[in-house]
């Protein structure tokens, strides 16, 4: 979720953005933009916050890894694995506008069924990659048994054999772009539900 503005001193809340209350009124000063001056209780301003959080402090490393190419970006497979499967479980809270505690895995399992086109993925299958591909990072700091990463295989993931074969490169780009269409419909205003759902959980204050 959300950085959260101390009442105590300032704190960056997204690169460049950095929040503080003011009187007992918070305030996001946007470093990079003219000193901006943001809401974070205006839905709009929080979209921004949002944008330039999610895509500075995780997707720009995401980039910066994979733009090392060859030996290199294959060792920096399993950083870019922890940061894409980090995505899944967080944007479905904001779609949804409700936590996911004691639901993790149907979150992750939804959002993974819509930023991965062409899975076509079975509910046992979603029920592996759940387990073993985000339990295993998260709680086990590396992916269990069966998962590997491979940067020239034709998809983001696919099941073959008893394998689950990831490719971050692949999965990382559909990630962006379900984050580029996110953004485009949190900013259409006529996306009434979107817009509502995203400003219930998304909070800094």
């Amino acid at each position: 979720m959300s950085k959260q503005i101390s009442d105590q001193y300032s704190v960056y809340v997204a690169p460049g953005m950095r929040g503080l209350y003011e009187d007992g009124c918070p305030v996001v000063i946007d470093e990079r933009n003219n000193e901006e001056r943001l809401n974070p209780q205006n839905l709009d301003d929080k979209i921004k916050i949002y944008e330039r959080e999610t895509r500075g402090w995780f997707f720009a490393h995401v980039e910066g890894l994979l733009n090392q190419g060859g030996q290199q970006a294959f060792d920096n497979g399993f950083v870019i694995l922890m940061i894409c499967a980090s995505y899944f479980e967080a944007v479905e809270q904001y779609r949804t506008g409700q936590s996911s505690f004691g639901k993790t895995g149907k979150f992750f399992k939804n959002s993974i069924k819509r930023v991965i086109k062409d899975g076509n993925f079975d509910n046992s299958e979603l029920n592996n990659l759940h387990s073993k591909f985000r339990c295993g990072l998260f709680h086990n700091g590396m992916t269990k048994k069966g998962v590997i990463f491979n940067f020239d295989s034709e998809k983001a993931i696919k099941f073959q054999d008893s394998m689950i074969i990831i490719n971050p490169q692949r999965l990382f780009i559909l990630i962006e772009e379900d984050f580029d269409q996110y953004l485009y419909e949190l900013r259409d205003t006529r996306s009434t539900t979107v817009r509502e759902n995203f400003n219930r959980m998304f909070s800094i204050t």
